[in-house]
């Protein structure tokens, strides 16, 4: 334990207005934003601790009342509820009110709570940033989850929408220093329009602040209630503040389902042959699909008329639902599950539902429709009672009358809603579309898994920073279109923090990692393996594909062999099922790069860097016990050593995958 986290611990218990820094951190700032000028809240009184029961659990809390000093004479009153939780003992929650009590109206611009400056602190290797951290918004841009903070930083973090059809995200944002961080972020029971900007001054401080930006104006008496919001101590990288941020939204009832078995088995897609497939390619992949030990196939994008008219494209299924339900039938007479491509929530502008059901589509304050850009589609209004009805109703359609055992529900778009302000909608408030969408995820699970508990539902947002508010209705995060290997193991990392250390995370196709083969990167951090290969039987030519060079795909004998290597290894280490060990390693400030995963009683750590020379620490064993250590992937004996951790002198190019066993095991 790092010898100031049991002061931290104590300033936490308190739960006093000066919320929980850490040795790199100032105090936190609250307080408003008036005609352009900041007004900071100035303590006047605070109560005394007392036990809390409430509905994130026990702990123990106290009220504080604060001042604003306004402009001409107007005076604010800011009362806050702090408490700190058992559940997560370095994390203090704020319930917050402002109210007018001068005799005039009020506007606020916005509001800000929970500001923490962070100073560098720790030591760092050469090269290294001062801060590390994690920051979760959408942007078209599709940037890394985790990153590095250095001079000149600055992003919004707004958990509103960034474009057209990028939104949303996990909105706790964390900052670190190799002596340990913080995250700052809300607790709001629905998706909420924040921002949780991060900017570095001149002086080398890095900022991070919840921003609630929506102009609100008080009459004299009226109060203006906030978001819970939350600060969250840590020693190391951020996974300690994302697995406490975890657990204080279960007590919100924002908690991972009961995952199937199923959600952790390979998976092959039929994306590989592009859009426009041919439907006796993808039929006579299988037996290869099968002989590498892939138990999913996926049907993907092109099986449906259109985007909205969710039924058999005849081009693909000449008899429609009778040719769809036979390829089910034939994936399933390989002993191999089937899942289908969807994408809710969007309907094209020329498709027969859009001419039935024109007044079921989002509008923006302009009257537009609001795009979806990728399939030149429309936002449908989530939040429109017809709409949900009909994507329950379409989930009964694939499980029942197709057969299929899941879905790829897919787009950024799924993400998050923009307001809707269509008057046919009756909305109370335009904002009403942004928080339903964690509903119609409900809607769509609770009917697929009424008809078969087995079902898994995989998420894929398209790049987007998954929206946490849609994790109770998931059975399957998944890396979504990663840029590069370090967002697959990145995003793995986050997951395996936010859903629970087991919870199963789809690397998504191989062939988007860096290089288009680094299944290591997935294997190395739990993730079940896929891939996209396109296979033609005897030689023949694959069917004309849209959307990559068939070379690219190709399943070639050399590729052959590379995919059945790693999906062996990955059958043999049965890395999803396992416990994933954050915090043994910072992913920011530790080089090599390093994962561990329990399964059993055996630990194994994967290693990543361009090229390695050097001692690492196979941390996780047990103290006193003694271990054998192999490469995983190579097959290198390394011999025995003792917990609770093991030095070893390694040399590695990208990845070294190392497998300690107990020898008493």
């Amino acid at each position: 334990m790092r010898p100031w986290l049991p002061v931290l611990l104590a300033l936490a218990a308190c739960a006093g207005p000066s919320r929980v820094p850490t040795p790199a951190t100032s105090a936190s700032v609250s307080g408003v934003w008036v005609n352009g000028a900041e007004v900071a809240a100035e303590v006047v009184a605070s109560g005394r601790p007392e036990p809390v029961r409430d509905r994130l659990g026990t702990g123990t809390g106290r009220v504080v009342r604060s001042a604003l000093r306004l402009p001409d004479g107007h005076e604010l009153v800011r009362v806050d509820r702090v408490v700190t939780y058992d559940a997560a003992p370095t994390a203090v929650v704020t319930w917050t009110e402002y109210r007018n009590v001068g005799a005039a109206p009020v506007r606020i611009d916005s509001a800000f709570a929970e500001r923490q400056t962070l100073r560098p602190e720790g030591d760092r290797a050469p090269g290294q940033p001062a801060f590390w951290s994690f920051q979760a918004a959408s942007y078209a841009e599709r940037p890394d989850w985790v990153l590095p903070v250095g001079p000149g930083f600055a992003r919004r973090n707004f958990f509103g929408m960034n474009a057209s059809d990028y939104g949303g995200g996990t909105p706790l944002v964390d900052l670190w220093t190799p002596a340990g961080g913080v995250g700052v972020g809300h607790l709001a029971l629905v998706p909420t329009e924040v921002a949780i900007p991060v900017r570095t001054d001149a002086d080398g401080a890095a900022h991070v602040e919840v921003v609630f930006p929506q102009p609100t104006t008080l009459a004299p008496g009226e109060a203006w209630a906030l978001p819970p919001t939350v600060a969250i101590a840590h020693p190391g990288d951020a996974f300690a503040a994302l697995v406490a941020y975890r657990q204080l939204l279960a007590g919100e009832g924002i908690v991972a389902p009961l995952i199937p078995d199923g959600a952790y088995e390979p998976a092959w897609c039929a994306w590989g042959y592009g859009r426009d497939f041919r439907t006796a390619d993808v039929l006579a992949a299988l037996p290869k699909v099968v002989d590498l030990g892939f138990e999913w196939v996926t049907l993907d994008d092109g099986w449906q008329i259109a985007e909205g008219d969710w039924t058999p494209n005849p081009a693909r299924f000449p008899r429609g639902e009778a040719d769809l339900t036979a390829f089910v039938d034939s994936v399933h007479a390989r002993g191999l599950k089937a899942m289908l491509w969807w994408a809710p929530m969007a309907a094209d502008s020329t498709s027969a539902l859009a001419r039935a059901h024109p007044d079921w589509f989002l509008l923006g304050p302009d009257g537009e429709r609001r795009l979806v850009t990728w399939w030149d589609a429309d936002y449908l209004c989530p939040a429109y009672a017809p709409v949900v009805e009909w994507h329950r109703q379409l989930a009964r359609r694939f499980v029942e009358r197709y057969g299929f055992d899941g879905f790829k529900v897919d787009g950024q778009h799924l993400n998050a809603a923009p307001p809707c302000f269509n008057p046919a909608h009756h909305h109370e408030r335009p904002e009403a579309a942004v928080e339903a969408v964690p509903e119609l995820f409900r809607a769509i699970y609770e009917e697929a898994v009424a008809l078969n508990p087995g079902v898994v539902l995989q998420y894929c947002p398209c790049g987007d920073a998954a929206s946490v508010y849609h994790l109770p209705f998931v059975t399957q995060t998944v890396a979504s279109d990663p840029t590069s290997s370090w967002q697959v193991r990145t995003k793995g990392w986050a997951f395996k923090a936010l859903q629970g250390p087991s919870a199963p995370y789809y690397g998504d196709h191989v062939e988007l990692s860096t290089g288009g083969d680094d299944f290591a990167s997935a294997l190395g951090v739990g993730a079940v393996l896929g891939s996209k290969f396109t296979w033609a039987p005897d030689g023949a030519e694959a069917g004309w594909m849209d959307e990559a060079e068939p070379a690219s795909l190709r399943l070639t004998p050399a590729r052959e062999a590379h995919w059945r290597h790693w999906l062996d290894l990955g059958r043999a280490l049965d890395l999803p099922h396992g416990e994933y060990l954050g915090g043994l390693y910072d992913i920011g400030f530790d080089r090599p790069e390093a994962h561990a995963i329990r399964t059993g009683e055996a630990v194994t750590v994967s290693f990543f860097a361009d090229t390695f020379d050097g001692t690492v620490e196979v941390r996780g064993l047990e103290p006193g016990r003694t271990y054998r250590i192999e490469d995983a992937d190579r097959g290198r004996d390394y011999g025995t050593a003792s917990g609770p951790a093991a030095r070893l002198a390694v040399s590695f190019t990208h990845h070294l995958i190392l497998r300690a066993t107990p020898v008493d095991a």
